[in-house]
Parts: structure tokens; sequence; C-alpha cells
């Protein structure tokens, strides 16, 4: 079984877990493929303008309206029309992971996070959508674009609630470290000053490719190392204070191919 796929599923499930259920009701990625949950069964869609290597991102309103998408570079709103500032954003054309994440108690501001690739910047980066500009279709706040957190760090990024039941960690990896960083998304905004936690091996410049999720409750991170060799790591994770520990390395249970695909 290729968990590739697995991992893309369980990234869509998690994030609707995290944010309400009827707002991942549309996923689009890949070559202008989609899915809709809307009916409460998944219904083969299209989108009409996106065609994307990996990472993509959807959100929809609570009532499970579609509101706007992207793959990190673009960022189209629910008539699948480009935003008016909706080009420029500086992720990745194969970049593993991008997030759309609701500003706590907020109904219209939405951050876009996203990261280089491989063949590019290491720069993490976030941007700001808020749904009242363009008459309701939402657009790309301009002194909000691009906002650099730092660098280097891999394509991995993932989107845990606090313990709280409000805040937001942000968790990604550094590069050429074994750090993980949690950033708290707050309603006030992001805390730029991350929790740092030391955990597992240290990913080398080489070894940026690859996933990260979360278990349903939040208290597991599944985190796959891929190029120049493979591996797939669980860590515990803390909703309280955003720290990770604990790293066991599962790829005993893989066969790990070179294209970072996962076979069981």
């Amino acid at each position: 079984m290729r968990i590739k796929l697995f991992f893309i599923v369980i990234h869509f499930l998690f994030i609707a877990s995290c944010f309400g259920q009827k707002q991942n009701n549309i996923w689009y990625f890949g070559n202008k493929a989609g899915i809709d949950f809307s009916s409460g069964a998944a219904v083969a869609v299209s989108s009409p303008v996106m065609g994307a290597t990996e990472g993509t991102s959807v959100i929809c309103d609570t009532s499970g309206a579609l509101l706007f998408y992207t793959d990190g570079l673009r960022v189209w709103n629910k008539n699948h029309v480009l935003m008016p500032n909706g080009t420029g954003l500086l992720g990745g054309a194969s970049t593993s992971q991008v997030l759309i994440v609701p500003k706590p108690q907020s109904a219209t501001i939405y951050y876009i996070f996203h990261v280089g690739d491989h063949n590019g910047p290491k720069d993490l980066r976030y941007t700001v959508v808020d749904m009242c500009l363009a008459g309701g279709l939402g657009d790309v706040v301009a002194a909000e674009k691009n906002v650099l957190f730092g660098q280097p760090f891999a394509e991995k990024i993932m989107a845990v609630p606090a313990i709280n039941g409000r805040d937001i960690f942000l968790v990604t990896h550094r590069l050429s470290s074994n750090a993980f960083y949690s950033y708290r998304i707050l309603p006030s905004g992001i805390n730029m000053v991350p929790i740092q936690s030391f955990a597992g091996p240290t990913h080398a410049s080489d070894q940026m490719i690859g996933c990260m999720n979360a278990s349903h409750d939040g208290k597991k991170l599944a985190v796959a190392v891929t190029m120049n060799g493979g591996h797939l790591y669980m860590y515990d994770f803390s909703s309280f204070d955003g720290s990770v520990s604990n790293a066991v390395d599962l790829s005993s249970t893989f066969s790990i191919q070179s294209d970072g695909w996962y076979d069981m």
C-alpha cells in the first residue's frame, strides 16, 4: 500500500477535525482533481484552473461553501478566479505541504503558510487573506504577503489545536538540525518567537522532502524524511506548550523507495 496518498488524506482529515468538518468539505489537488464531501459522500469534482505538482490547501466557510484555495504560489477565489493580489506567493511548485489556517476568533481572516521546495529557497512564510476584500470574494492583504519566519526549513508544516480550544500551533522542522519549531497562532496574531524542541535525528539539507501529519487527538506527529534514503518517525506532541519529544523510528515497517513513496 502506498502511503504518500494516505498522508495526504490524513492531512485533510486532521485539518477538518481542527477547524470544523464543513470547512474541509472540498479538496482540490493534482491536475485539476478534487473531491466534494458536501453531500455526505465523496463525489469527484474538478478545479477548472489549478494543476498542482504537490501541496495544496482549500478552505470553506462554516456552512461548507468554498471560500478559496491555493498551491502556495497563487490564490483562487470561490469563482476559480485569481484574487487581485493572489499571485507571487513565495512557496514552491514542488513543496510537500501548504496550509490555510483560520485566525482564531475571526470569521474573515485566514493565514496561508507556505515554504519553498528543495529546488529553491527554504524560506517559511505566511500570507494573509481577508474575506472582506474584493466585494466579499477575498483578497491577499498586500502588507501581509510573504511575511518571513526564517530559513532554512523543511517542506513539512502542520497545524495542531492547542489544549485551550482556541489557539493553534503551526509546527515545522528546521533543516540541518533536529529542531521542531512551534509557532502559536492567537486571536491577536502569530507569536513569531517559536517553541523549540530537539528530538529525533537531524534533518540534513538534502532531506527536506516529506510530509508531517498529526493524529486525530493531536498527541502524535508522523514525520516522513525523504531524499537520499528515507525514514518515517513518530513523535509525542504537547498541545499545552507545543513541544515535540520521544522520536520512534517506524522505518523498518516500510520499504522506502528513492522517490519518497512508502510501500507497506
